[in-house]
């Protein structure tokens, strides 16, 4: 079953700010419970982010295969505000506090699904430094912040770079081999047939045209779009290291399995080369 959605981008963020207020509000109000309990406090506390992702998933989407310049700003204005309000939550330590506590007074009533929960929570809570200093914590959030804006301005070089090219082709005998629908889909009203960047536009030609070298320009032109990108990837780069020290890993790629099922970057490493050979 799927759940209905609205989506109205001109009141969207207006609609996000107000949710993201309620939320607080609702989980300021599990807090203040008394007995706090796996059935008053965690279920609720989970449907509450529930809530959220039902809300913003259908934006986000929209922005991946219907994008424009609205749905665009949308998403970068929504961005900084999930960031922080996810931040702020999951460094709550009075919350990380409740959920050790449930866990060590319920833990062997609840079934293993039920524990699954709250060990992750706790994992979660962890991973985002909720038992640090607030020094710490506030390098955290800025690092979190400067994230999500480096990975949505990366995300859009990218798709502005596909969507900007053209590989027009005049010469029939260039599209010889080309199944029809493909053909008819990339046909132009001057007679001429444009390929492009993306995905069922560019797997037709790389698979079916046989000029060498218009499948070389094609292939060049895939895997060198948004160049800009290089600069965020190293930005990327030193702000996930950073994050990793201050959690007290060596490295990002032991902060990234930390939640994972591999136990260790070793195995990770053999696993691939076993996959390898």
């Amino acid at each position: 079953m799927f759940l209905d959605f609205d989506v109205n981008l001109d009141t969207a963020i207006t609609e996000l700010t107000s949710r993201l207020q309620k939320s607080k509000k609702e989980i300021d109000s599990l807090l203040e419970l008394k007995n706090k309990t796996y059935a008053n406090f965690v279920k609720p506390f989970e449907m509450i982010d529930e809530r959220l992702e039902w809300f913003f998933t259908p934006i986000s989407h929209l922005n991946a295969v219907n994008n424009s310049e609205k749905t665009q700003k949308v998403y970068a204005d929504a961005l900084p505000l999930l960031t922080e309000y996810g931040t702020e939550i999951s460094q709550n330590e009075e919350i990380y506090k409740v959920f050790k506590k449930i866990k060590q007074e319920e833990g062997k009533d609840l079934n293993q699904e039920q524990n699954q929960v709250l060990e992750h929570n706790i994992r979660n809570f962890e991973l985002s430094g909720a038992h640090l200093d607030k020094k710490k914590k506030e390098r955290l959030k800025e690092i979190n912040l400067k994230k999500s804006t480096l990975t949505n301005d990366f995300s859009q070089n990218l798709l502005d770079a596909t969507n900007a090219y053209e590989l027009i082709i005049t010469n029939e005998k260039d599209i010889e081999g080309i199944p029809t629908s493909d053909k008819e889909a990339a046909k132009q009203d001057d007679g001429s047939y444009k390929f492009t960047l993306q995905m069922p536009s560019y797997i037709s030609y790389m698979t079916y045209g046989k000029n060498p070298k218009l499948r070389e320009e094609l292939y060049k032109a895939y895997t060198t779009r948004a160049p800009e990108n290089a600069d965020i990837i190293d930005e990327l780069m030193q702000l996930r290291q950073e994050m990793a020290k201050i959690l007290g890993f060596d490295n990002f790629a032991e902060l990234s399995i930390a939640p994972k099922m591999a136990t260790s970057t070793d195995k990770v490493i053999d696993f691939l080369e076993r996959l390898a050979a």
